[in-house]
């Protein structure tokens, strides 16, 4: 219980100081509060159009307040009623003292009421949302382990999942959102004196702050901005740093410090801000799973974490993003897990990392960390996680197996990371495809996830890893002959995972780069050629395990770019488990989101100035069964689009086979199958851009959903870029209609984009 109210407590002061970090963006935003909230955003409308950003900026601060009444209602409930000894009240968290003091609290319920009440924002429509009061469903903690004081294991499988932002985890670990780096320094005066002094490095804001143990009043030290900083000296012999700045600011020239690790650390990352790469076109990506085998700890994972077969390589190379999951990696709490990772990554690549979130379902584990440079133009996290596993009789889900997932944006790109343990054994191939199909149905992340239930059209760039448990469907014998004659291609024709991904049953437009490593399942701990195919169960007698390729990686690209995998194999000698960890390395391309220029474009092209639109002509679908659904709609998705659109309900013949010919596919041959039809009369007269900015719109994304009675049957993604630079503007475009990475059919569009000067 103390574990869990910790944990609850600690969420609080997170999302306290994510509102505070809001606020503090609007008021940067603008200098005149009272400037209209159009001029920032029009990517939503507000429920009281004449709101300004001073309005929007208090209503923030609103929330505070009132999360910091709801805390404090929570911790005194629980010291006095579970900690009534204060056993570990040290461990809470009072966010109350960074409040306004100015603001004053009434302890009554009208007050609260009265204090939520005047937000002001829109409210969610209720009958959207399946279960609970006035539109919430209640959280049903039934399942979760009470007493275990330690626990952090919470079943969240009865979670409000409706919600796209909402932020459902098992166990989660937020980012690094306050002071990044601290030190106990000493500050030099002209008379000799050397006072003490706490020194502060916040990556977000990137700001650095000293104070005084015992302040002068006739001394006051300013906040400082790293960009302000023209010059900084280590000195190490003397474990001081010289700092000079580009403005007049009461901050101490000299600071010296007591280990000379600290001093180290703050040097590299302040050099490392200063010389910020963020403005590349590029940034590499390592994407890293490893089945554990139970273990808490890692040893040496050089060679996994540098992408190299084994650790006598002398690789140096630092990568900008490591996405780290693990499956049955023991029961060490996350956050020391998370830092267990961080000081590894650390020590291989002497660079300095921040930690962007770290999430956990029972023993599968996920963490990502960033190179310094990326801290300020990464925003936008989510995260959530789906249990999958049961009990013998199937009526209870424990997430033994299922997924964990994080997103976030890089500038104007977006990145979504799954991590999964799917069913074992070569005859569970039907359960495993299915998990598959449950993870990307319910997982709540995306902007119209609660529209088309299903994360694959989400985001620009997704990656889907772990141990998939997908096995070579062969003989023993002859499966191990070929693995000791290095025959994989030949061994990879019985792979279920490449036979199930050709049948378009999963996975059917996602890349996998080509295998050309060894089976990374089921060794012997200890060895890293020596397989040992046979388990013995207790009631199912010996469990045949041949050499297999459990643990993959995956990804799908939905922009106007594509991802170049630089690197895909195992490490192979990491021996501890069962399993290889296997590593991926990716190139990616970023899209740059220039707030700034972009209140600019705004304020100086009106939006009824505007002119950027997209016109229908018409569509067809051909879907691969024939399926009785009645009302068959296309509806059209995206951020960049002034309204969500929608064509009228399809009434045209369903039994053709004129135009099969033409879409053939190496999925599904089509003779007789259901062709509806939209013409240029079943949709809006035009598609309306909210910008007319091609740099903005190549960025963009369209999602097109084919729907019957509001289910999603299928859905491709359209980036903008590809109407704009298409040289024929009144061409037909083809795409694969998926949902949840199965193969649906094809969908042919005659689109056009007109832009009028």
């Amino acid at each position: 219980m103390v574990g869990l109210a910790s944990n609850l407590n600690s969420e609080m002061n997170q999302y306290y100081n994510y509102l505070k970090n809001i606020e503090q963006i609007l008021a940067r935003l603008s200098k005149n509060p009272n400037e209209p909230i159009d001029s920032l955003t029009v990517t939503d409308r507000f429920k009281n159009p004449s709101m300004t950003i001073g309005d929007v900026a208090y209503h923030f601060h609103l929330c505070q307040n009132l999360l910091v009444k709801i805390n404090n209602q929570f911790c005194n409930t629980l010291k006095a009623k579970v900690l009534p000894n204060n056993e570990n009240e040290k461990d809470l968290i009072d966010i109350s003292e960074d409040v306004n003091n100015n603001v004053a609290f009434n302890d009554s319920e009208e007050e609260l009421d009265h204090t939520y009440d005047s937000l002001m924002f829109r409210k969610n429509d209720s009958n959207n949302q399946p279960g609970g009061r006035d539109g919430y469903t209640e959280l049903d903690c039934s399942q979760h382990d009470f007493n275990n004081p330690n626990s952090n294991n919470m079943d969240c499988s009865q979670q409000d999942f409706n919600n796209p932002n909402s932020n459902n985890m098992n166990t989660s670990e937020n980012s690094d959102f306050q002071s990044d780096f601290t030190a106990v320094v000493s500050i030099p005066f002209m008379n000799g004196e050397k006072r003490e002094a706490h020194l502060e490095l916040n990556l977000i804001k990137a700001m650095v702050s000293l104070k005084l143990t015992l302040p002068l009043p006739q001394y006051p030290i300013e906040d400082i901005s790293i960009s302000e900083i023209t010059n900084i000296t280590k000195i190490e012999s003397s474990l001081s740093i010289i700092i000079e700045l580009a403005c007049e600011k009461r901050w101490p020239r000299c600071i010296h410090f007591k280990l000379l690790k600290e001093l180290r650390d703050f040097f590299a990352v302040v050099n490392d801000i200063r010389d910020s790469k963020a403005a590349k076109s590029t940034a590499k990506i390592f994407v890293g799973t490893w089945n554990m085998g139970g273990n808490s700890t890692i040893g040496n994972i050089r060679s996994w974490l540098t992408c190299q077969d084994n650790s006598n390589s002398s690789s140096q190379d630092v990568y900008d993003i490591y996405v780290i999951g693990a499956q049955e990696a023991g029961f060490l709490n996350l956050k020391s897990w998370s830092e267990m990772f961080k000081n590894a990554l650390q020590d291989i690549t002497r660079k300095s990392f921040w930690k962007v979130h770290a999430i956990q379902l029972l023993q599968i584990k996920l963490v990502i960390f960033s190179s310094i440079e990326y801290v300020a133009a990464i925003n936008n996290i989510q995260y959530d996680n789906i249990p999958t596993g049961n009990f013998a009789n199937g009526s209870i889900r424990m997430g033994t197996k299922g997924a964990v997932a994080i997103s976030f944006q890089i500038h104007g790109t977006s990145f979504c990371f799954i991590l999964c343990h799917l069913a074992a054994r070569v005859t569970r191939l039907k359960q495993r495809n299915n998990e598959i199909h449950t993870i990307a149905k319910s997982l709540k992340m995306g902007t119209f996830q609660s529209k088309i239930k299903d994360v694959t059209h989400q985001f620009h760039n997704i990656f889907w890893f772990g141990d998939l448990n997908y096995r070579v469907d062969n003989d023993v014998m002859n499966t191990s002959d070929l693995v000791a004659r290095k025959e994989y291609s030949k061994l990879l024709g019985d792979d279920q995972l490449q036979q199930q991904k050709q049948a378009g049953s999963i996975f059917h437009d996602w890349e996998e780069n080509e295998i050309k490593f060894p089976p990374t399942y089921r060794l012997v701990k200890g060895h890293n050629d020596l397989y040992s195919c046979y388990k013995r169960r207790t009631k199912h007698g010996q469990v045949v395990n041949s050499h297999s390729w459990c643990d993959r990686i995956l990804w799908k690209c939905n922009s106007r770019y594509s991802i170049t995998c630089l690197s895909y194999g195992s490490a192979r000698d990491i021996v501890t488990s069962d399993h290889l960890p296997v590593y991926g390395l990716f190139e990616v391309n970023i899209d740059r989101n220039d707030i700034e220029a972009g209140i600019k474009f705004v304020k100086e092209y009106p939006l009824e100035a505007q002119s950027a639109n997209i016109i229908l002509y018409d569509a067809y679908v051909f879907i691969k069964q024939r399926l009785n659904y009645g009302n068959l709609v296309l509806q059209f998705y995206s951020d960049c689009l002034q309204t969500q659109m929608i064509s009228k309900p399809c009434n045209s013949s369903w039994d053709m086979d004129t135009k099969g010919c033409q879409l053939k596919s190496d999925h599904v041959a089509y003779s007789k199958y259901q062709h509806p039809h939209w013409k240029r009369a079943d949709f809006p007269k035009e598609f309306n851009f909210k910008l007319s900015d091609l740099v903005y719109l190549e960025c963009q994304i369209l999602v097109v959903a084919l729907k019957s009675n509001d289910n999603t049957l299928g859905a491709c993604c359209l980036p903008v870029s590809s109407l704009i630079n298409h040289c024929n503007p009144n061409g037909s475009r083809f795409l694969d209609l998926t949902y949840c990475g199965k193969f649906v059919g094809r969908l042919q569009l005659n689109i056009s984009f007109l832009k009028r000067e």
